[in-house]
């Protein structure tokens, strides 16, 4: 006889004496037991009754309330593995039912199931306990499989709170916790006294479940420290992807409180970069660009990365979603381990409106996104906390390049929500199209003496929110661009937000009943904005609505070389509670000047510098850049260089990819005014009607990999010669040496005269007649 079956009969044999004085009570669905369903079962049971299920697939949410009894198939008296397959509790009957559901007190067994399709209940925030909720109970699990179950918010195979719960030879896989952690079991107590014991002969098997943190076990706080003995676990080094533990006060992670140990695995753990294809295949081992997984999710759970080595997970061009490459977002963010799209525009992460994208773990670091685009998150909508597409706190050094936020929902912040972090760069990243909440939040609001991370710098540069908007439904409203905030008066300065180059435009924020600002800054945060851009943009009719707000209790701004232009209902709010707030502007364009400023002047400090102006910047109004600013704008030359903090950087380029400081001084706005563009003076206000035509023009410029070079003769059938010459006055390119007749476009792939590409840079395209320089043409390879 083989061990399973040993051990349930020697289980079998304990019960007798209980059997013996109680009663069997039996379940079939051809009409020959005593009941058909097991919930009319259960509900005539007495403590210690034993309910025998013969085989068959029952769709039932089972309650147990305060029952102490058994529950069980064939597999319990026979020992007949074949039991446990083919009797089956599925909970794929609503929105949201557990398959089995237990609390006040109840003291049971279930034992031979396959528990399946359960989706989790509302009694905790978000939904948890997909196959079992268990609260203030005790359970006995033997020789069960449960898998395909769901939760919201957590325990998608298990969520047992306040309870003891012992397990003996079951199988959990493939269940699903989305936005907490335990996609196989959540344990959560209130005191060290209850217990999650495995059985360490009849083994368990715990693999292949998923979770934003802990995808096989999520341990909560005040557990005791563990060691769970398997058969199988998901991979061969666990890291906090798989097994997550907290601590007692604070829920920071505790590596140490769980251990596994296991005879076998899944798959290896890589400890190395990993490359995914959507053409890819989950079975792959990842580890070559010709050998690619499918599915992100895949590569998440079994990268590993440590304190010396900081791997890469590269993703190829195509979508990724859970209906295309099987993905069980939101996924999580680990320490050392970056996410690298080929290109923003075609790596695309698409959430489906099912779940938010990724959500960090506490005390992760070192974290780098490049390269791919955000669509379709949401961030469940019954939820004020909810974030729609990425959420990260207490989280040191984490970097966002060239990332698109697009279509994102959620109440609080639709895109991406940083708290508590440290040194957090976020560069040539897009919001655009992003519903319901702010944009992006940078909060500090949250104190422990044993973890004091808190915010202390945010760089947001060159960076671009447009149209982010209230949601459809107008009583809901919401919407706009940035909040940042720092709660409580111990974080005096904490928070600081310096936020350079970057436009703001487009953007409507509308709850009806609060001021509803665009860009928030409040509670004693600090923010810095420098040669910003902001127009266009449109708040609510609340007397307290501006574009920009400094608010609440001690907030300070602090704003250089910026444009406030066309904004409704008022440019900046500034308002206070009880403490101080203050808003210094130098050198800025303010539409409507001091007075267009709104809030109690005289309880705040408001520093608005004669070197403001009230004017119209003079907008471009066309192209892939409207934005811009033209000839005759009354920005040129007008910026500061010498007043803007010197811990401030300013980038090098401009949105447009122009050198960021072009002739006598910086100007004011997102935007460099360059005459060297082509085109550029010869448009809007400014124009000069007889000024001679470009005879070179580059297109697209600036560029990324080539552009095309188009020639047009000064006089007709001249010997003429093109070359590209760098920044220094070096010949590194000869593009045509030929008699004009005719306009000429030649195609400059960036390269020099070996085809080798050139770095990024400046470059001047010289065109010559014999050896009389004739024009030239700066362009700008990125």
């Amino acid at each position: 006889m083989d061990l399973i079956k040993t051990i349930a009969l020697y289980i079998f044999i304990i019960l007798i004496p209980i059997v013996g004085a109680t009663q069997i009570i039996s379940v079939k669905q051809d009409g020959t037991g005593d009941y058909t369903n097991i919930q009319d079962a259960v509900d005539a049971s007495s403590t210690g009754d034993t309910v025998l299920v013969w085989p068959g697939t029952y769709y039932e949410t089972i309650d147990m309330d305060d029952h102490n009894i058994v529950l069980a198939s064939l597999n319990l008296t026979s020992g007949e593995e074949q039991y446990i397959h083919n009797t089956i509790i599925d909970g794929s009957i609503g929105e949201q039912n557990p398959c089995i559901r237990a609390i006040y007190g109840a003291d049971f067994t279930v034992a031979g199931f396959t528990i399946q399709n359960g989706r989790g209940r509302d009694n905790l925030p978000g939904s948890s306990g997909g196959g079992f909720f268990i609260d203030n109970s005790n359970l006995i699990i033997i020789n069960c499989i449960i898998k395909n179950n769901f939760a919201r918010y957590s325990g998608g195979g298990i969520y047992s709170a306040r309870s003891n719960l012992f397990l003996t030879g079951t199988l959990i896989k493939e269940n699903h916790a989305a936005t907490s952690g335990g996609g196989g079991i959540t344990f959560a107590v209130i005191d060290s006294s209850q217990k999650l014991n495995f059985d360490t002969i009849n083994l368990c098997s715990v693999f292949n479940n998923f979770a934003c943190k802990g995808s096989d076990f999520y341990i909560g706080r005040y557990t005791s420290p563990m060691t769970v003995k398997l058969d199988t676990f998901s991979v061969s080094n666990p890291g906090r992807q798989h097994s997550y533990a907290v601590s007692d006060q604070h829920v920071f992670p505790v590596d140490d409180k769980i251990q596994i140990q296991m005879n076998n695995f899944i798959r290896q753990s890589v400890n190395s970069d990993i490359y995914v294809d959507p053409l890819g295949d989950d079975n792959n081992d990842g580890l070559t660009p010709v050998t690619p997984l499918k599915s992100l999710t895949k590569a998440v759970q079994i990268i590993h990365s440590d304190s010396l080595q900081k791997n890469t997970i590269f993703l190829t061009n195509g979508t990724y979603s859970p209906s295309l490459t099987g993905e069980y977002f939101p996924l999580g963010l680990w320490t050392n381990i970056n996410i690298i799209g080929e290109d923003k525009d075609s790596t695309i992460l698409d959430a489906e409106n099912f779940s938010n994208h990724f959500t960090g773990s506490r005390l992760e670091e070192s974290i780098d996104l490049e390269k791919f685009t955000l669509i379709n998150g949401n961030g469940d909508l019954s939820s004020f906390l909810g974030v729609g597409s990425i959420s990260m706190g207490f989280t040191d050094s984490i970097s966002l390049y060239k990332i698109l936020f697009k279509q994102n929902v959620a109440k609080s912040i639709n895109s991406l929500a940083l708290g508590n972090c440290s040194y957090v760069k976020i560069n040539e990243v897009q919001f655009e199209d992003n519903i319901y909440g702010k944009s992006l939040g940078v909060q500090s609001s949250w104190y422990s003496p044993e973890y004091p991370r808190l915010t202390d710098s945010v760089f947001i540069m060159n960076c671009i929110f447009n149209n982010n908007v209230p949601h459809p439904d107008s009583t809901i409203g919401l919407g706009g661009a940035l909040n940042t905030s720092s709660i409580g008066d111990l974080y005096n300065d904490s928070l600081i937000s310096i936020i350079s180059n970057s436009l703001f435009i487009n953007n409507n924020s509308d709850n009806g009943s609060y001021p509803s600002n665009i860009i928030s800054v409040f509670d004693y945060a600090k923010a810095i904005f420098v040669n910003c851009t902001f127009a266009n943009n449109h708040s609510n009719l609340n007397e307290k609505s501006a574009l920009f707000a400094t608010f609440g209790y001690g907030a300070k701004s602090e704003v250089y070389n910026s444009i406030f232009y066309g904004n409704y209902p008022r440019e900046i709010y500034l308002g206070s509670n009880e403490d101080t707030c203050k808003l210094s502007i130098y050198n800025s364009l303010v539409s409507g000047g001091i007075e267009n400023i709104g809030g109690d002047l005289n309880m705040n400090v408001l520093v608005y510098d004669t070197t403001n102006i009230d004017d119209n910047p003079l907008f471009l109004g066309m192209w892939n850049h409207p934005y811009q600013i033209t000839d005759n704008s009354p920005c040129i030359n007008t910026g500061t260089l010498a007043n803007i903090p010197e811990y401030i950087k300013l980038p090098e380029y401009d949105l447009a990819g122009n050198p960021r400081v072009y002739g006598d001084s910086i100007d004011m706005g997102a935007y460099e005014w360059d005459p060297t563009i082509v085109g550029f003076h010869e448009i809007g206000p400014g124009t000069n009607a007889d000024a001679s035509q470009s005879l070179i023009k580059a297109s697209p410029n600036p560029f990324y990999q080539d552009t095309y070079i188009e020639i047009e003769p000064k006089q007709l059938s001249t010997e003429a010669k093109v070359e590209v010459y760098d920044n220094y006055g070096k010949l590194v390119k000869t593009l045509i040496t030929t008699q004009l007749n005719n306009k000429v476009k030649v195609l400059w792939r960036g390269d020099n005269n070996s085809g080798n590409p050139l770095p990024s840079g400046i470059y001047h395209v010289v065109m010559f007649y014999g050896d009389k320089e004739v024009e030239s043409l700066k362009v700008v390879k990125r």
